[in-house]
């Protein structure tokens, strides 16, 4: 199955009106088909591995400012 939503909306859209189909019916079908690409594409599981790091204590101290406050005129 195609992954491109758009592609999918118009490959079903042309094909719907060349079978007879009026064009709202039309619509509706490719409107159909391009949101179960949707669905299909934000329901995969992401394989992109991600690094955890633990945090060891509930307390992370601030290092507070890296350099002297600028003072104003």
């Amino acid at each position: 199955m195609a992954s491109d939503p758009l592609l999918v909306y118009q490959t079903t859209y042309t094909q719907a009106v060349a079978n007879g189909l009026p064009t709202g019916a039309a619509q509706l079908a490719a409107q159909a088909a391009m949101q179960s690409v949707l669905d299909q594409q934000n329901s995969k599981v992401s394989t992109v591995a991600v690094s955890v790091q633990a945090v060891q204590s509930g307390r992370i101290p601030d290092p507070g400012p890296t350099k002297p406050a600028k003072r104003s005129r």
